[in-house]
């Protein structure tokens, strides 16, 4: 007879195994690497049951079930099954632990690029990607802290900016719906979010100089202003520059035009189009009636006047067809004194080129004869004749 003597002991041991949380467990010890035996002779193990307890300060209660969440565990295997052999093959079975380690993941959430946009366009909705996410987290909500960057100066604030500049978009404060940030490693990656400055345009709407000011008021039309700014409200709004050949000797009627150039603003760019044309109105001159007297009877006095408001030094013999005016009264040699005084006036020319007159009025005063005598004549009649 040949007589075959059980295995003194067959020891099976559960493998020590590491993954990452999301792996399969069940899979790291559904085949042979999940364990290892000695004393096996010519048996083929093809079943073992494992039980997972928490181990250090992993809180995880005895299971069959494998765990999910990172920390480390015992595994114990039980319940061995043969494909080959079996377990009266052996007089003693013995079962040792192993180690399973289940390491957080490496989890990287890096904000969304935003943009660009424009100044007072409404701000896009944030967004973020995720590297090392397990499938079984479904959703994240993130927080967002804005800061400017470059020379942006903003921040860092919850709040998204509004003016024209670069921010980075730094996320935080992970929070998942499904799942817990304990099961990853988490870090940050900012974006960034770009507001491209809007664009306004000037154009020229006119300008006007009265002849002999130093420069005319040049005129511009600004469009394109976002959130109801106006050129008095837009932050660090300077006007463009404007330039003509006007000078103080244009004369009226010169066609002048004129370009804007230049200009700024901490929201926008300026564009500069078009032409516009200065219009030069005639300046005025005040002319000044003397006063005047003459005595009741005599013929009317000469009429003098002043004149003032030249420009440019220029004076009635040098101003561009310059024609004096004409002074007079209602004054005549049959004029009662009791008529004084009478208002002497002036007339306006019109035809002087570069200026336009206004004219004030004075008092021609009447005066009394110093003695009027009177004295019968010598005469000689026949008698009966009419005396």
């Amino acid at each position: 007879n040949l007589t075959i003597n059980k295995v003194t002991a067959l020891t099976v041991t559960a493998s020590t195994q590491s993954a990452s949380y999301g792996a399969s467990i069940t899979a790291l010890y559904s085949n042979s690497a999940g364990f290892s035996s000695t004393g096996i002779g010519g048996g083929v193990i093809n079943a073992l049951t494992y039980t997972y307890a928490g181990s250090g300060s992993t809180t995880y209660a005895a299971s069959t079930t494998a765990p999910s969440a990172p920390g480390t565990y015992s595994v114990t295997p039980s319940a061995v099954g043969f494909s080959t052999g079996s377990t009266g093959n052996y007089n003693a079975i013995n079962y040792t632990a192993g180690t399973l380690t289940i390491n957080s993941n490496a989890l990287v959430i890096t904000a969304n690029t935003v943009g660009p946009i424009s100044y007072g366009d409404a701000t896009p909705t944030n967004g973020y990607t995720t590297t090392g996410l397990n499938s079984a987290t479904t959703t994240i909500s993130v927080s967002y802290t804005y800061q400017g960057s470059g020379s942006t100066i903003y921040g860092p604030s919850a709040t998204a900016p509004t003016a024209a500049g670069s921010y980075s978009i730094t996320p935080s404060a992970a929070t998942f719906s499904t799942g817990s940030s304990s099961n990853y490693t988490i870090s940050y990656s900012s974006g960034s979010f770009t507001i491209n400055k809007a664009v306004l345009t000037a154009t020229p709407s006119g300008a006007t100089a009265t002849y002999g000011d130093s420069a005319p008021v040049y005129g511009i039309s600004v469009t394109g202003f976002k959130n109801s700014e106006t050129t008095s409200t837009a932050a660090g709004y300077v006007a463009p520059t404007c330039t003509s050949t006007y000078s103080a000797t244009s004369a009226v009627g010169s066609s002048i035009s004129y370009t804007c150039s230049g200009g700024s603003a901490t929201n926008y760019t300026i564009t500069n189009s078009g032409s516009g044309s200065v219009v030069i109105s005639k300046a005025t001159l005040t002319i000044t009636p003397a006063t005047k007297s003459v005595t009741y009877g005599d013929p009317a006095p000469t009429y003098t006047f002043s004149v003032s408001g030249f420009k440019n030094g220029e004076t009635t013999s040098t101003a561009t067809s310059y024609s004096a005016p004409t002074c007079t009264s209602s004054y005549t040699t049959t004029t009662n004194v009791s008529a004084s005084p009478l208002t002497i006036t002036c007339t306006t020319p019109t035809t002087v080129t570069n200026y336009s007159f206004t004219s004030g009025s004075a008092n021609l005063t009447i005066n009394k004869v110093t003695a009027l005598t009177v004295t019968a004549s010598t005469q000689s009649a026949s008698y009966g004749a009419s005396i």
